[in-house]
Formats: structure tokens, sequence, C-alpha cells
């Protein structure tokens, strides 16, 4: 029973998270086709890892809307937020959300590279072993915007290496492995009443509705009957009190 509400919880949040990248995804403009091109990068990107597909998927999304091209780029760039974000004990989420402005900008910024470093990467150091310049040179080069998005891929993707497969042979990996794991077959449940719930719930919005229009005359007429009541209680009051207290 406990293996199966694992299961069931972890299947749950995994299939949210896919339906939302693939909504995303959809308002992005991308078909059917498109969306599970993606998807299949997605899972390559997390395949023998401790990272999630739903997590993944989130990730991709946002990776695409940052400008990188489904297919090998977008397999290629997943992977290195996996490992970049395995390297840095933290989620794919927030690696990704460091490394998709580089993208977007098509250079790196002294804010991306710095917060890299604060979570442990090196990144400074390899990028000014890659130039050939001195730290406080290199520092001038970001600044300056000479450092370009391909080139710091290229750094990164040596810095990290493949820590998000190394990772996933800890114990705590192969936790996390089997977690996703159980993910994935609660997901096969999750999936046959999940596409009920959205109906379920559009109907209950319909109750709601219907009871917020048929409940605003009643609300009108108590809160008439609270004033008319309350009012005149409420008016010399504070007199009434202090004269109690006169008496007293």
């Amino acid at each position: 029973a406990g293996l199966g509400a694992l299961a069931l919880k972890g299947g749950i949040s995994r299939a949210l998270n896919i339906e939302d990248a693939k909504a995303q995804l959809k308002g992005l403009g991308h078909e059917t086709k498109s969306i599970d091109k993606i998807m299949g990068s997605a899972l390559a990107s997390v395949k023998g890892t401790a990272f999630g597909l739903g997590d993944a998927a989130k990730v991709a999304a946002t990776t695409v809307a940052a400008g990188i091209k489904p297919g090998d780029e977008l397999t290629r760039t997943l992977k290195l937020t996996a490992n970049a974000a395995a390297l840095a004990k933290t989620g794919m989420g927030e690696m990704g959300s460091i490394l998709n402005k580089v993208w977007t900008s098509g250079r790196v910024q002294t804010q991306e590279l710095n917060q890299l470093a604060d979570r442990g990467i090196p990144i400074w150091t390899d990028l000014a072993k890659h130039y050939g310049v001195s730290a406080t040179e290199l520092r001038k080069m970001v600044s300056q915007g000479k450092v370009d998005a391909a080139t710091f891929a290229q750094v990164l993707e040596g810095t990290v290496g493949t820590s998000a497969e190394a990772m996933g042979d800890t114990p705590r990996g192969a936790l996390a492995n089997m977690m996703a794991g159980l993910s994935r077959l609660g997901e096969k449940a999750a999936n046959t009443f999940l596409p009920h719930v959205k109906d379920v719930f559009k109907q209950v919005t319909v109750v709601l509705d219907g009871l917020t229009e048929r409940f605003a005359p009643i609300a009108e007429k108590f809160g008439g009957f609270v004033t008319a009541t309350i009012a005149p209680l409420l008016d010399g009051a504070g007199e009434r009190i202090l004269a109690f207290f006169d008496r007293f």
C-alpha cells in the first residue's frame, strides 16, 4: 500500500508536469510532431540519471522558448543542464533558469557565471584557461559581451562532464532512480483518470459559478438583515459602555 501510494503520488506529479510542458509548447505554436520530438529530447537527457522526465519536460519547454532548436541541439543542451545541475547539487529547473538566460541573449553575463560559481562550478577558472587570459581580463571580456553562448556551452560541457550519470550511481541517486521508476509506474495509472479529472473540474466550476449567481440575492438580503439588526445596537454603544463603568 505504501509503495502504491508513492507510485501514484509520483505518477500524478510526473503526468501533470508533462502535461504542463506540452501545453506550454502548444502555446508557443508547436505542433504535435514537434512536441513529441521535444519530449524525446527530454527523456534522452535524463535517462540513467537521478532526474525525472517531468522536470526535464518543464525545462525543455523553457529551453525551446529561449531559442534552442528541437532535435540534437536541444538534447545536447538538456544533457548539459542535467550535468550542471548534478554537479551543483540543485534541480534541473533552477539550473535551466540560469542557462536559459545565456541561450536567450546569445552570450554569458557576469551574473550567470557568478550563479554557477556560487553553486560550486569552477566556470570562471575554466573559461580563463580556455581563452588563455587572467581572471581580471576574463571579467572585462564578459562585461564587454565577448564570451558567446556557444563557447560558454563548450567550456561548461568540459567542466561538468557526465556528472548526472555519475550521481545516478550513488546511493542517493539509486534511490532517486527507484522513485522515478515508481513514478513511471504510477503515471500509467494516473493517465487512466487524469483526463477525466479535468472534465470534473470544469463541471464543478460551472456549478460554483451558478451557485454564486443564485446566492447573490440571498447574500444581499442577509446583509440587509444584519445591518438592520446590528446598526441600532452599535448606535451609542460606546457611551452606554462608559455609562455602565460610571455606575459601577
